[in-house]
């Protein structure tokens, strides 16, 4: 005789130990889903193993930053017995070009500043012009690139403004100053 369809379909019972055909199968999940659990948490914990070591070395030293500064020259005594201020190591006075622009109608404030620049030891001074853009400026502003922060500090301290004159160059004083990465633009405060 044959079974019916609905015999056929329902799986043999076992006896409820686990040898039999049908609950054999729910300890094996049961493992499994144990299994994943268990890497799921071994994943966390090195997760959070990590971002502590991470966070503890960046925090635990102290490795504040310190401001770009620029040294304050050595005087020494030139052949004239004028006092003049030695280059600093960082700052190549030799090879760095600064252009000089006159902010004002004060006509040779640009040729004093970079008179200044020259018997410092800047060589490469110029253009020396007039800053067409602003001719009212009451101040002396210092633009420069951001490779050439520390050659702009020290041409400041030459020049004799502080350091909150300086500014990152902008496109239009780029132009005016032929790509120069220091430009001085000379103000008012350098006629008196």
């Amino acid at each position: 005789m044959r079974a019916t369809t609905s015999e056929a379909a329902l799986p043999a019972r076992g006896n409820g130990n686990g040898d039999g055909d049908g609950d054999g199968d729910s300890g094996g999940s049961r493992r499994a889903l144990l299994g994943v659990i268990l890497g799921g948490l071994a994943i966390i914990a090195i997760a959070v193993l990590l971002i502590t070591q991470v966070f503890s070395s960046s925090s635990g030293s102290d490795t504040s930053s310190k401001p770009n500064t620029v040294g304050s020259g050595t005087p020494t005594t030139s052949t004239s017995g004028t006092a003049t201020t030695k280059p600093t190591a960082t700052v190549d006075r030799a090879t760095t070009q600064v252009a000089v622009l006159n902010g004002t109608t004060v006509t040779g404030l640009a040729r004093g500043a970079a008179d200044k620049l020259t018997t410092a030891g800047y060589k490469k001074v110029g253009p020396v012009t007039t800053d067409t853009s602003n001719q009212a400026r009451p101040s002396t502003v210092i633009f420069y690139e951001p490779s050439a922060r520390a050659a702009a500090l020290d041409a400041a301290k030459v020049v004799g403004v502080a350091r909150s004159a300086l500014q990152p160059m902008d496109q239009n004083t780029r132009v005016l100053g032929q790509n120069a990465p220091v430009v001085v633009i000379v103000g008012a405060d350098q006629a008196q």
